[in-house]
């Protein structure tokens, strides 16, 4: 009995029915990376989980250690991306209040405009709040 084994000449990963060639890299829609490996032992080629990041709000992905901010309702809040076990999570780092105009300020600054009510206020401070743990709020001096 006469035996071949053949060895490809070429090889790829399937890509919903599109071959991609060894080294290809593609990101899903939750962030992950996944590059296209040719493996010894079985003589084929499969996409193998390279590297992962964190999705932020608008849908971007973030690199591990790496931190944005975003704004929601009346504050900032400065996340960062971190691996941990089972994958990766944002972890808020900082918060700020956002002025009149659209900037973060931090906590304990004063002297800048603020929406409240719905009324422009010329002189406030962001603050923590006493009321809410770990909430913020704006104070003004009334004109």
């Amino acid at each position: 009995m006469i035996q071949r084994s053949i060895d490809p000449i070429t090889a790829g990963c399937d890509d919903q029915g599109i071959c991609r060639p060894i080294g290809y890299k593609k990101v899903t829609e939750s962030c992950a990376e996944y590059e296209c490996q040719f493996n010894e032992t079985y003589k084929d080629a499969f996409f193998t989980l390279s590297s992962g990041a964190c999705k932020t709000k608008t849908g971007e992905c973030k690199k591990v250690d790496q931190s944005w901010t975003e704004k929601r309702n009346d504050s900032c809040l400065t996340f960062q991306c971190q691996a941990v076990a089972l994958g990766y999570v944002s972890r808020m780092t900082q918060q700020s209040c956002i002025d009149a105009d659209g900037v973060c300020r931090p906590i304990g600054s004063t002297g800048f405009p603020a929406m409240v009510n719905n009324k422009r206020q010329p002189d406030c401070r962001c603050e923590l709040s006493e009321a809410v743990a770990s909430s913020l709020t704006i104070r003004c001096s009334v004109p």
